[in-house]
């Protein structure tokens, strides 16, 4: 009876225990492991012994020659660049301004001007711009020959160079002078004729004449003379002749005269078959 009692006293406490419930009900209401609850006074059976839990394997032996690691899938390499193209043209410098020309040219002794660069075209298409004509602008200090002025080259450039002049071949042959009128003192007036050779091996001869009333009679006298000379350029349309010879003075009932003629005179070209002197007195190419 006392079991009993027991017995009840512990089922009523386990129910007891689910019925308020908590964390250790579910402790209370379960026998613990081994232990038979006897009812009405029969013996607890022994619980049974539970078999050992098996032996776990043993860890396999690692290899010492582990397998490689595979090998990460390969990228593509970066696609290139493509092929560039040649550089850029650079545009074409701006053109220089065309520089406006204002040039003064001295035409047979005088200033004319000034001339733009159509105007200049048109004198040397004409000859009034040759590499010799003096030229002048605003900036220069003097006049200076065409051909020296960088601004004139291109202009120029249609104009052949001028050949050296040669001032013995332009004069070799014969010149008659035209004839003159003279006072000479004591006598009266005069006409004088003269006649000059020149010749290309450098020798040279004249023959003048001097006509006038001596006492109402008609007289004559003569002039000659020969030698060497020599012929040099004197500046532009200029020459230089340098007489080295003998001069003789004839005149009818008198001794003639002879002189030294080596006295240098200039002559200025006025056109290819003329000869200007100093004095003014022309001279015409004969042959």
């Amino acid at each position: 009876m006392a079991f009993r009692s027991a017995s009840f006293f512990t089922s009523a406490l386990c129910i007891a225990v689910m019925l308020i419930g908590g964390p250790g009900a579910a402790q209370l209401a379960r026998p613990a492991e081994g232990v038979g609850i006897a009812v009405d006074g029969a013996t607890p059976t022994p619980a049974p012994t539970p078999a050992p839990a098996p032996a776990p394997n043993p860890a396999p032996a690692p290899n010492p020659n582990p397998a490689p690691a595979p090998a990460p899938n390969p990228v593509p390499p970066p696609v290139p660049a493509p092929n560039p193209g040649p550089p850029p043209v650079p545009p074409p410098p701006e053109p220089e301004p065309v520089k406006e020309l204002a040039y003064h040219i001295v035409i047979n002794g005088q200033p004319q001007g000034p001339f733009n660069a159509e105007q200049l075209k048109a004198k040397v298409a004409s000859g009034d711009l040759v590499r010799s004509s003096l030229v002048w602008t605003a900036g220069m200090t003097d006049w200076e020959e065409a051909a020296k002025v960088p601004d004139l080259v291109g202009i120029l450039a249609s104009v052949p160079p001028k050949p050296k002049f040669d001032a013995a071949a332009f004069i070799a042959g014969v010149w008659v002078a035209d004839p003159q009128q003279t006072q000479i003192p004591n006598i009266g007036p005069a006409t004088v004729n003269a006649r000059t050779t020149y010749n290309r091996d450098g020798t040279y001869s004249f023959l003048g004449t001097v006509d006038a009333m001596i006492q109402g009679y008609p007289t004559r006298q003569t002039i000659t003379s020969d030698g060497t000379y020599t012929a040099k350029e004197q500046g532009p349309g200029k020459i230089l002749i340098t007489p080295n010879g003998m001069i003789t003075y004839s005149m009818a009932g008198q001794q003639p005269r002879t002189d030294s003629n080596n006295t240098p005179f200039v002559v200025t070209i006025a056109d290819q078959d003329t000869l200007v002197s100093d004095d003014g007195t022309r001279s015409r190419r004969l042959r």
